[in-house]
């Protein structure tokens, strides 16, 4: 089976479905673990986590980072969705004045590479392990941070 074939159907079964949501596990795990070391206490990053839904939160800068997938069958319609707010971002129990505004967003998709192991993957085609995705979308969000401290 070529490669193409066998992404397919890896991508269109239950196979595919649950080494998503185990890699989205890792990767809300990973946020968690991130989050919570001593260097980003001390600069006033809060986390909190609703099971697959992750936000990040500093003063009125918000972050989530959300697996969704409509079926167990197939990857069709999934996606990691990463949304920058200003203001807390949704959450459940979490009740809102203002309704928070989204500034930016992005979708990673998960897919098998050509090597065989899995990755997540952005519209412009970039491949990220779950490892490589937490650091990265931990760099985005504290770039942003110090972007407004500039601004």
């Amino acid at each position: 089976m070529d490669y193409e074939s066998k992404r397919r159907s890896f991508l269109a079964s239950v196979e595919g479905v649950n080494a998503a949501n185990n890699e989205a596990r890792k990767l809300s795990d990973g946020l968690q673990a991130l989050v919570a070391e001593e260097s980003m206490r001390s600069i006033g990053i809060q986390h909190k986590r609703d099971n697959l839904y992750t936000v990040i939160l500093k003063g009125r800068l918000g972050l989530s980072v959300g697996w969704r997938f409509r079926y167990t069958n197939t990857l069709g319609g999934s996606g990691l969705n990463v949304i920058l707010w200003d203001g807390h971002p949704p959450l459940r129990g979490i009740m809102h004045w203002e309704q928070p505004q989204r500034l930016d967003e992005c979708v990673y998709g998960f897919d098998l590479t050509f090597r065989g192991p899995t990755c997540w993957k952005n519209a412009d085609g970039r491949e990220f392990s779950t490892e490589e995705l937490v650091a990265h979308i931990v760099k985005y969000y504290l770039d942003q941070i110090n972007q407004r401290v500039r601004e």
